[in-house]
């Protein structure tokens, strides 16, 4: 699953159906800029917490009851590793530049 930020253009969510990889890629940003982006949280590193309701509204049409219940699912999953915040349940993610 890619939560895909491309310059000047909201963001998508890229492969839908991926739940054993999560990542934030940005597209056309010189590497290490790190947009202001509405349910993104940055860490110090090169990774960022994102609000589940961000990915949820991104995977438009991909969010059926089904889909919903297996990204769920990748969300526990992810908390057993610490890769959710126990406060706010976003979601921690790599960060990448392409």
């Amino acid at each position: 699953m890619i939560f895909s930020c491309k310059l000047d253009a909201v963001p998508q969510l890229l492969e839908p159906d991926d739940f054993k990889a999560f990542k934030l890629a940005f597209d056309g940003y010189a590497a290490g800029h790190k947009p202001a982006l509405e349910g993104v949280r940055y860490l110090q590193d090169d990774h960022a917490f994102v609000s589940q309701r961000q990915v949820i509204r991104a995977a438009g049409g991909h969010a059926t009851l089904a889909w919903r219940a297996a990204f769920a699912a990748m969300v526990t999953a992810a908390a057993k590793y610490g890769w959710v915040d126990p406060h706010t349940q976003d979601i921690k993610v790599h960060l990448q530049w392409q």
